[in-house]
Order: structure tokens, then C-alpha cells, then sequence
């Protein structure tokens, strides 16, 4: 059920996320608790398989320190 793919953009938001959380050094699992979200939808967020409000964008742009247009700038 949570492998299939959404759309192109959700993976390649995944993909952005991934790369300034691992240049910031962080855990998913640090991560996701900063984000105050489950473990399990962080994963989903990072493969693109999961939509992402703009809330949620908005939480994760202030904690990696980048805009939401770096994220979503492709």
C-alpha cells in the first residue's frame, strides 16, 4: 500500500529533504521527532509516497534552515 509512488515531484521533494538532512548530520529518527511526526511517515515523505501539507513543508524547511523553495525548486 505505501510503495506506490504518488507522483514525480513527491519523489523528487523526497529526494531534496534527504539531501539537506544528511548534510545537517541528522538521524530519520531525530529527524522526524523534530518534525513531530511518526518515524513511518517521515520515511514515506523521504520515497515520496506520502503527500506533504504545507504545514508540514513549512516545519521541515525551518529545520533543515533552507526555504521552501529550495525544497521544492527542482
Amino acid at each position: 500500500m505505501y510503495s506506490t509512488v504518488i507522483c514525480p515531484e513527491l519523489v523528487q521533494l523526497g529526494q531534496k529533504i534527504e539531501s539537506f538532512r544528511l548534510e545537517k548530520k541528522l538521524t530519520k529518527e531525530d529527524f522526524a521527532n523534530e518534525l513531530d511526526v511518526g518515524l513511518l511517515f517521515y520515511y514515506r515523505i523521504s520515497r515520496g509516497t506520502a503527500r506533504v501539507s504545507v504545514p508540514t513543508l513549512l516545519k521541515i524547511a525551518k529545520a533543515l534552515g533552507v526555504t521552501v523553495k529550495s525544497l521544492i525548486d527542482f
